[in-house]
């Protein structure tokens, strides 16, 4: 059975005064007992249709900060979800 979470993924940012720069994002990370199946292309927002919806989403983004950051140079043999 597969499952979802906000993970927080770093990736290379190319930068003239440090060459080993990083960005830091929130994606959406698809697994299953055998691993990441899938993360998402572009990093996402909190998202509520109500208040309380957006801070039940806000809750699950601070859970990523207890979850060690991915890399996505180590991702690239996942799916990648384009929305």
């Amino acid at each position: 059975m597969s499952h979802w979470t906000y993970r927080i993924i770093s990736s290379p940012w190319p930068s003239k005064l440090n060459e080993e720069s990083r960005s830091f994002e929130v994606h959406e990370v698809y697994f299953d007992e055998t691993g990441i199946l899938a993360v998402t292309q572009k990093s996402v927002s909190p998202y509520g249709e109500t208040k309380e919806e957006l801070r039940a989403d806000m809750e699950k983004f601070q859970e990523a900060f207890n979850k060690p950051v991915l890399k996505m140079e180590d991702l690239d043999f996942v799916g990648v979800d384009t929305y």
